[in-house]
């Protein structure tokens, strides 16, 4: 002040204006839920002199820790209070700064966030975080999934998937159990596995042999194998996987074979990799000392390998040109192996006509030596060519001949699948479903057919048309159970069959496994009615099935006496978990349950009484106890 009344004295009023600039104009404030966050801001004069001045912030929730200050450079201290605030809110506001030098304007922007768990990759706060944390590193992963502070990134999750995580914390949160959580919380896939090839035959073998196969997994994740062998002769170096040890999606599997321990002859062994999902099976045949005139079982062996592949592409599991090119490779290997068998080359050529391969059929076929007057000498293979020709014409009149000529070759040999195949589907009267569909039992009843193609071939009638599955008889059982073994049910048929199951008076086991099946492709509530409503009319009350009536009533499906049974199946002695809660309310007025579970049945409700009491039916039945 006294310098100011000298320099006024002197007739000098002039007053120097600092000249303020400001490092960053806008301020982000990410506060924690519930937190208090703290920071700062700066301001300085490019000139002389200091810069003296009031700060007032726009919102209560900011508190300056000095609200004047004088200097150069000045740094302003702050905090904002983000208690009582939810995650996602966003506040704009401003800090006001009036000073010698002018009057200004800073923005902030202040968001409150989830709660997080900071990693050496950054924070997690969701689970879409945590899984991307899991695909990064596993090991991490884990670790964070075993600390308590994954309570916080589950904070804002819906209560289904905080209840599987507590549920799990009762038993080892391993790598395992980190796999489980994700498929439960629906952040992936479940790992299933498939063999590039099913199947390996060994001819004539001289030394032990060291083999390969590849086993490929369709998802990332973590999932343990077991693998083991049947038969002697057969050893793997590792019995126990996991998908750690896979290079990309594939997994070189190595296996040996001891030739000490082959007898003569043909020896059947299998590889087998177990999941906690499914059971894999590789099969290898090995022949030691075997005479000649056994190898066509390798050979018919190799062809049912072709036969197998086009159900994949039938399941859409395989393309029809990847299907053909595989096919051709296998039919031309048997055709230099089996020289003298000229049902290989038909073969092919029915290859290159379903793969629309016409040009190269067609000169397959006119290579053929066809004699019309030889035809009884090997019916099936010239019924077969005639079954080409009509593939590759679109010729009505001549069709119409080879559906009378195939007619009399199947009245003079009732017992050949193959005619009847090819008959139904050249003959116009079996365009028919329910005609071909008649014929085809008739011939499963009287001669046992058990051929893919047979089966094919009234399979294809059910998917085509579900409403010409009539009944479930033994026909139409082991055509069902065809088509969910090879993945060719569709949605359609599964619920189609489901429906007519529930209608079945008696328990059929092979029937039984046809709606497993469809239940394993299709997770479908009406299914899943009618394996229990089977179960039940079997009175199956054998624990194996306990989890299919435990589904039932978790679903909370309207199934008469599913109670009754969910409750004979139960082991008591390995339940340790509360019954549910739609159990205690169905048996609360009374019940037909035995001595030992209608013990257990109230054993339940008391060890688990403090959840229970929460509602008031829990008390009124605890009191009539």
């Amino acid at each position: 002040m006294k310098n100011k009344i000298k320099r006024f004295a002197k007739g000098d009023f002039h007053i120097p204006q600092p000249e303020i600039i400001f490092p960053e104009t806008h301020i982000t404030m990410r506060v924690g839920e519930g937190e208090k966050y703290e920071g700062s801001f700066s301001l300085q004069n490019e000139g002389e002199g200091t810069i003296r001045g009031l700060v007032y912030p726009s919102s209560y929730r900011v508190q300056c820790v000095e609200q004047g200050f004088d200097g150069n450079p000045v740094n302003i201290y702050y905090t904002y209070d983000g208690r009582g605030l939810v995650p996602g809110h966003v506040e704009h506001g401003k800090f006001t700064i009036v000073c010698n030098g002018g009057e200004y304007d800073i923005a902030f922007t202040a968001i409150i966030e989830k709660p997080f768990v900071m990693t050496r990759y950054g924070k997690v706060q969701s689970l879409e975080d945590f899984k991307k944390l899991t695909y990064r590193d596993a090991a991490e992963a884990v670790k964070l999934f075993r600390s308590r502070d994954f309570f916080e990134i589950l904070k804002y999750e819906d209560t289904r998937i905080k209840a599987l995580y507590n549920n799990m914390r009762k038993w080892e949160l391993d790598q395992h159990a980190l796999e489980e959580f994700l498929v439960g919380c629906k952040q992936k896939e479940k790992i299933f596995l498939t063999l590039e090839e099913e199947s390996r035959a060994f001819i004539s073998l001289v030394e032990d042999r060291k083999e390969t196969f590849t086993v490929k997994k369709n998802t990332w994740g973590y999932l343990e194998i077991d693998v083991r062998t049947e038969g002697d002769f057969l050893s793997v170096e590792h019995r126990h996987l996991t998908t750690d040890e896979f290079i990309g999606n594939a997994y070189r599997l190595e296996y040996g074979i001891s030739m000490d321990k082959l007898h003569r002859g043909s020896n059947f062994g299998r590889i087998i990799l177990e999941t906690p999902y499914e059971t894999l099976s590789y099969e290898v045949v090995v022949e030691k000392d075997i005479c000649r005139d056994e190898e066509h079982r390798a050979n018919e062996k190799e062809f049912n390998g072709i036969l197998k592949d086009y159900l994949k592409y039938e399941g859409d599991k395989m393309s029809l040109e990847d299907w053909t090119e595989a096919s051709i490779k296998k039919i031309s290997h048997l055709r230099e192996v089996d020289e003298r068998n000229e049902f290989y080359l038909l073969a092919q050529a029915h290859i290159c006509i379903l793969g629309n391969r016409m040009d190269e059929a067609k000169w397959l076929l006119e290579s053929y030596n066809y004699n019309r007057f030889a035809i009884g000498k090997d019916v099936e293979l010239s019924s077969y060519y005639l079954y080409l020709t009509t593939k590759l014409s679109n010729d009505s009149i001549g069709q119409r001949r080879v559906a009378e000529e195939l007619s009399r070759s199947f009245m003079k040999h009732p017992d050949s699948w193959r005619i009847l195949c090819m008959l139904i589907e050249v003959d116009s009267e079996y365009k028919i479903y329910s005609e071909r569909l008649n014929v085809l039992e008739k011939q499963f009843m009287e001669y046992k057919s058990h051929s893919l193609w047979f089966y094919l071939q009234a399979f294809r009638c059910f998917k085509e048309k579900s409403s010409s599955l009539k009944k479930l008889g033994q026909f139409e059982v082991q055509v069902l159970l065809f088509g969910v073994k090879y993945k060719l049910m569709t949605k359609e048929l599964a619920l189609y069959t489901a429906n007519l199951a529930s209608q079945m008076k008696n328990f059929d086991k092979h029937l039984y496994n046809v709606l497993v099946k469809c239940y394993e492709m299709y997770d479908e509530a009406m299914i899943l009615t009618s394996i229990c409503t089977l179960l039940i009319k079997g009175s199956r009350t054998e624990h194996i099935y306990f989890h299919w009536y435990e589904k039932a009533v978790d679903a909370e499906l309207k199934i008469a006496q599913l109670y009754e049974y969910y409750m004979a199946a139960a082991r008591p002695e390995e339940f340790h978990k509360q019954l549910p809660r739609s159990v205690y309310l169905y048996f609360m007025h009374g019940n037909s349950l035995d001595y030992k579970k209608c013990a257990f049945l109230y054993a339940n409700l008391i060890t688990y009484e403090d959840e229970t009491s929460e509602n008031s039916h829990g008390i009124s039945w605890r009191r009539e106890i």
